[in-house]
């Protein structure tokens, strides 16, 4: 299938067939501040994650989630080792589609996006009276 639109991507990703999924970045300020979105899409297809052991990817490991490596010869061994052994590669898969969706799935969290819009709200309505309050008094 061809992308048309950001809305296809999903589709798109799916039905590329993919066995494994690498997710390598430099370690640099820039890449720190980027997303797990890679660990999130490949994750909630049930493909397993081979990602660079830093900023957005630590979870993975940490989680047990995926594989993350430093380095050629620790890549070409965590790649081969889900190459030769597809039965723990579906295993690494099903436990990335387990936690994607028990930690990221909006149906079972926009409570937390609820409360969390309640309290940004609750905290800059405070802020703005104890400015309006400065203002008056000075």
């Amino acid at each position: 299938g061809k992308i048309s639109t950001w809305q296809n991507w999903p589709e798109y990703l799916a039905n590329l067939d993919i066995d494994i999924a690498l997710a390598p970045i430099n370690s640099s300020k820039f890449n720190k501040g980027k997303s797990n979105i890679k660990l999130l899409e490949f994750g909630a297809l049930g493909i397993p994650v081979v990602a660079s052991r830093f900023g957005p990817y630590l979870e993975i490991e940490r989680e047990g989630v995926g594989l993350c490596a430093d380095g050629v010869s620790e890549w070409k061994s965590k790649i081969e080792s889900l190459i030769t052994s597809p039965t723990d590669a579906r295993l690494l898969g099903t436990i990335a589609a387990d936690y994607t969706y028990s930690r990221y799935d909006i149906k079972d969290n926009w409570h937390k996006w609820e409360s969390a819009y309640r309290e940004i709200h609750s905290r800059t309505a405070k802020m703005r009276q104890r400015e309006a309050g400065r203002l008056r008094s000075g």
